[in-house]
């Protein structure tokens, strides 16, 4: 958590509103950290390690405009510095509606990138690692890392706008929406 924690805490400095999205649930098959409640994990993972935090907690899915008109409440008409997604294979559909909402010099972190806990990857990591590696080599993100638990890492590229729709076409036709 420690890099991960110190990467937010740098943003949160910077920007002050926060709005985490989060679906919410369980995932009790997890091999190392398994929640039975994601948003109490969330909420007391934000409280002990970035004290103070301003941070709104929207329970909902990425790609539902309820949930963006809700973000952009909580940021006040601020641009978005920091977006991380739990892409579950699906980059391109859980960020599309954000895209104007973005920062030029917005960061980004994508879960779901590799699966470093098993050589077996499945699905949802392979169809991740594709439409992130489409967009590392167009120039729509250019690459920080990958860091533990296989997420990615990175910041908006200078070819973004020109790029991002295609590359969201070429996220669709594998099927992924």
């Amino acid at each position: 958590i420690a890099p991960a924690t110190d990467f937010l805490r740098s943003v949160i400095a910077r920007h002050a509103e926060v709005a985490e999205i989060d679906a919410g649930g369980s995932y009790l098959g997890h091999p190392t950290m398994p929640p039975s409640d994601i948003h109490a994990d969330l909420r007391k993972n934000v409280e002990a390690y970035i004290p103070g935090s301003a941070a709104t907690l929207i329970a909902g899915f990425a790609h539902q405009d309820t949930t963006l008109r809700q973000a952009l409440d909580v940021l006040g008409g601020q641009k978005i510095g920091l977006l991380i997604i739990d892409a579950n294979g699906r980059v391109w559909q859980n960020m599309q509606q954000f895209i104007p909402h973005l920062a030029e010099d917005c960061l980004f972190v994508f879960d779901d990138y590799t699966n470093l806990l098993n050589s077996n990857d499945n699905v949802k990591f392979k169809m991740t690692r594709t439409s992130v590696d489409d967009a590392v080599r167009a120039g729509a993100f250019d690459r920080y890392g990958v860091f533990m638990w296989g997420t990615w890492f990175g910041r908006r590229g200078p070819a973004f706008e020109t790029v991002w729709k295609t590359l969201a076409a070429a996220e669709e036709q594998r099927g992924v929406f």
